[in-house]
C-alpha cells in the first residue's frame, strides 16, 4: 500500500514540473483537444495548428483507455498500444507518436520560448503511413513502435499522438527504422514531413506522461 502511494506521488511531482516547464496545468478541464494543445503550448511546440479530434489510446498493461496527460511508467507504455479514432474507412490516415522530451540537456526552454529548439529534438517513436480508415495493421509502418534508449534521469516524457487525414495513398521515399534503430527518429519533425506530403494539419490528437 505505502509503495503505490509513493510511486503515485512521484508521478504527481514529476508531471507538476514538466506542466510548469511545457506551460499547462493538470487541473484545467481537459474536454477539448484543440484548448489542452494551445494550453500545453504543443501549439506552437509540436504543431503549427491544433487537432479538432482526441485519439483513443489503449495500452495492454495500463488496461484503460488513456485521458489527456494521463501518466504512465515506463514498462506500461514499452510496447504499442491500440490506436483508434473518428475515421472514414475509404480515406487514408498517417498516424505519429513523438516525444517531445528525450534529450540528454538539463536547461529546457519552454516551449514558446524556442520552438525551433523543441522542434529539432522530436523522438519518433511510431510512424505508421497510408492506414485504411483505423486499421494499422493494414498501414505501412515507416518507424516500428520503440522508445528511446533510458537515460536513468527523472525526467518526464510526454509522448505524443498525432493522427492526419491523407488526400490519398502517399508513396514514402525513406526506409524503415526497426525497433533496435535509432538514428532515423532523432529530429524527424513531424509537421515539416506532413506539408511536404500535403496532409495539412493533424486531424486528430492525444497526449500523456511517462518516466
Amino acid at each position: 500500500m505505502h509503495s503505490k502511494y509513493y510511486k503515485y506521488l512521484f508521478y504527481s511531482i514529476l508531471c507538476f514540473h514538466f506542466s510548469e516547464m511545457v506551460g499547462g496545468t493538470q487541473d484545467d478541464a481537459l474536454d477539448n483537444i484543440t484548448e489542452v494543445f494551445h494550453r500545453f503550448e504543443l501549439v506552437p511546440g509540436v504543431v503549427s495548428a491544433p487537432p479538432n479530434e482526441f485519439v483513443n489510446i489503449s495500452y495492454e498493461k495500463m488496461n484503460c483507455t488513456i485521458e489527456t496527460t494521463d501518466n504512465a511508467f515506463r514498462d506500461e507504455v514499452e510496447t504499442a498500444p491500440k490506436v483508434w479514432w473518428n475515421c472514414n474507412e475509404s480515406l487514408y490516415y498517417t498516424l505519429s507518436v513523438l516525444d517531445m522530451n528525450n534529450n540528454r540537456e538539463t536547461i529546457k526552454p519552454r516551449f514558446h520560448q524556442n520552438v525551433t529548439w523543441w522542434r529539432e529534438r522530436q523522438w519518433h517513436i511510431w510512424l505508421v503511413v497510408n492506414i485504411p480508415g483505423c486499421d494499422i495493421n493494414r498501414g505501412e509502418t515507416k518507424f516500428e513502435y520503440a522508445l528511446g534508449l533510458e537515460q536513468n534521469t527523472l525526467d518526464m516524457h510526454i509522448l505524443i499522438f498525432l493522427v492526419y487525414q491523407q488526400p490519398d495513398v502517399t508513396p514514402m521515399k525513406f526506409n524503415v527504422a526497426h525497433r533496435d534503430i535509432y538514428d532515423d527518429r532523432s529530429g524527424f519533425e513531424i509537421e515539416k514531413f506532413a506539408n511536404q506530403s500535403n496532409f495539412g494539419p493533424p486531424m486528430a490528437g492525444n497526449f500523456l506522461y511517462f518516466a
